[in-house]
């Protein structure tokens, strides 16, 4: 009975944001992200202790106003993603900047997919939309959801926007190994290892565990892993900037080839937070000290 009444509320939230332009959207989104710092203290002291690793804190003087600015864009993302439907969707689209799409273009030059990894950075959700018009299928792994009617609309409503949902379970890699054989984009945000069972990293100068499913599928597949982030933008824009592939060792054992890459990572993603840390959409635990 909860898991209906939650994916009504979910579908009555969906219903009440499609009746507003973007910007009004946006607005709410962020409101109600600033209302949610108040209600959840713990997220609240999590949100704190991310803003310092990031510098986000001594750049705004203080981390009180850091965190409002996190929790707002938070609810800025919540916002978008109710309100992005198909049709709203194609209004976005040409709302687009793009930077190091040439790392893209050359990577699907012989017809085959690529790996796109992501931190949980602006509206991550968008990366798909970017690629419009280019003759790519999309496919973008999520996080499944205990909720299974909230994850099946979910996965309808991207459906509808050209972008393909499938959710993490066993034999996924196997399934997404054979879609980069075509001209595909595999899209994983990559910067929380859920299971605990990842690689060892330095993340902003501090040891933590990267997933090691994306790595391990560029290197199966032979395929480029691009780190790319969506940032939100004034005026309702966005901007999609893409880092060159990163440089897996070619040679070596498995687990060094994962253990540099997922090193490779790490960086890439700390450059592309340190852009705009308050659009992080980190609020939980992600590193060891954060659950001592």
């Amino acid at each position: 009975m909860k898991a209906r009444l939650a994916y009504w509320g979910v579908r009555a939230a969906s219903g009440f944001m499609h009746i507003w332009p973007l910007w009004v959207v946006q607005r709410l989104g962020g409101a109600a992200g600033m209302m949610a710092a108040f209600l959840l203290p713990r997220r609240r002291r999590m949100a704190g202790r991310h803003a310092h690793r990031t510098g986000l804190d001594a750049e705004l003087g203080s981390r009180s106003r850091a965190v409002r600015k996190m929790f707002a864009s938070y609810g800025r993302y919540w916002g978008e993603s109710l309100w992005a439907g198909p049709n709203n969707v194609k209004r976005v689209a040409n709302r687009f900047d793009l930077e190091g799409i040439e790392f893209l273009e050359r990577s699907i030059e012989d017809g085959k997919g690529v790996v796109v990894v992501l931190p949980h950075l602006g509206n991550w959700e968008m990366a798909g939309v970017a690629v419009w018009g280019m003759d790519l299928e999309v496919v973008a792994v999520a996080e499944n959801l205990d909720n299974s009617h909230i994850r099946d609309w979910f996965a309808r409503v991207r459906a509808l926007t050209g972008i393909k949902v499938v959710f993490a379970q066993r034999g996924l890699l196997g399934q997404l190994q054979r879609k980069l054989d075509t001209r595909t984009v595999v899209c994983l945000p990559s910067d929380r290892d859920l299971r605990g069972k990842g690689i060892p990293v330095q993340f902003f100068g501090e040891e933590t565990t990267l997933p090691a499913g994306p790595l391990l599928l560029g290197i199966r597949s032979g395929r480029p892993v691009i780190p790319v982030a969506v940032y939100c933008e004034k005026n309702s824009r966005y901007r999609a900037v893409l880092k060159p592939p990163l440089a897996i060792p070619g040679e070596g054992s498995l687990s060094e080839r994962l253990r540099r890459g997922a090193q490779l990572m790490a960086h890439a993603f700390e450059e592309l937070i340190r852009v705009a840390p308050e659009q992080w959409h980190l609020l939980h635990p992600n590193w060891p000290s954060d659950r001592a």
